[in-house]
């Protein structure tokens, strides 16, 4: 559903409205939808410059929120826009264009004053805080093409499970272990490699002179991606029945040997001589 609250406010410009009524059409209930940016461009003909312009005035303007999920193992998933229809902001400097822009933003200047008239009518219609408006305007104008959404890094699971592991009590809110998890990911890495890293340094550490070192600082540390490549065990000496390989015994070839080897010797029984005895070749 669209909002005329929305497409009729004055200081959003026809390609953000059009952005936004795009995005409209793919919410349900809950008003969220997570179209990609590729089908975004491609079905509203947009490139990506264009695009962020129109998402981020959305955004200032508090008629879209964006997040992002980030899976169980670490990777981030897809962008979810969530539509509140209602516009918060009353004023984007940076995104109103002339009167002579290609682009069709109905804000002309007058030349008296310098204003637009859309300025004018919010400014005289509406109580608007001339510092809130200020502030959004340098988040704007700083922002990056793409609002930078924060990673959610998942310290809780990875400290409960090293305490869990080791038999640990760390804290997931310390800036110093924090700060190793963070360094890990951004190289790459992700929670199923935590996991697999506190796996083998317990089965070698634990119960021995090196326990003391299962802690984040050492296990999430420089070294992590030799810890990971570990192959396990390869530290413990190898039991003396590793690899063993039953025989395959013919019991009946067994039984006739050994009742062979009872009977005696033809020499013996034909007397060959006295003390003469047999002895197995």
């Amino acid at each position: 559903m669209v909002y005329q609250d929305v497409t009729r406010n004055k200081n959003l410009s026809a390609a953000s409205k059009g952005l936004y009524a795009y995005l409209a059409s793919f919410c349900g209930a809950d008003d969220e939808c997570y179209p990609s940016v590729d089908m975004i461009l491609s079905e509203m003909g947009m490139v990506k410059d264009t695009f962020y312009k129109h998402i981020n005035a959305l955004v200032a303007a508090g008629v879209v929120t964006k997040c992002q999920n980030v899976g169980k193992d670490g990777r981030f998933g897809k962008t979810v826009y969530r539509l509140t229809h209602t516009v918060e902001i009353h004023d984007f400097p940076n995104t109103k264009k002339q009167e002579s822009d290609s682009n069709g933003f109905p804000f002309p200047k007058n030349k008296e004053s310098g204003f637009s008239t859309a300025d004018k009518q919010e400014t005289n219609n509406n109580n608007i805080n001339i510092n809130s408006i200020n502030n959004n305007s340098n988040n704007i104008n700083s922002a990056s093409s793409e609002t930078r959404i924060a990673p959610a890094y998942p310290y809780q699971e990875i400290i409960s499970y090293l305490n869990e592991k080791a038999g640990t009590n760390f804290r997931s809110a310390s800036k110093a272990t924090q700060k190793h998890i963070r360094a890990r990911f951004k190289e790459g890495f992700t929670l199923k490699d935590f996991k697999t890293v506190i796996n083998v340094k317990v089965a070698e550490w634990k119960g021995g002179e090196l326990e003391k070192y299962l802690r984040p600082e050492t296990l999430f540390g420089t070294k992590f991606e030799s810890y990971l490549n570990q192959k396990r065990g390869s530290s413990r000496k190898p039991n003396s029945f590793h690899n063993f390989q039953e025989r395959d015994y013919d019991f009946t070839a067994l039984q006739e040997q050994l009742v062979n080897q009872d009977a005696p010797h033809p020499d013996a029984a034909a007397g060959t001589g006295e003390g003469e005895h047999y002895e197995p070749e």
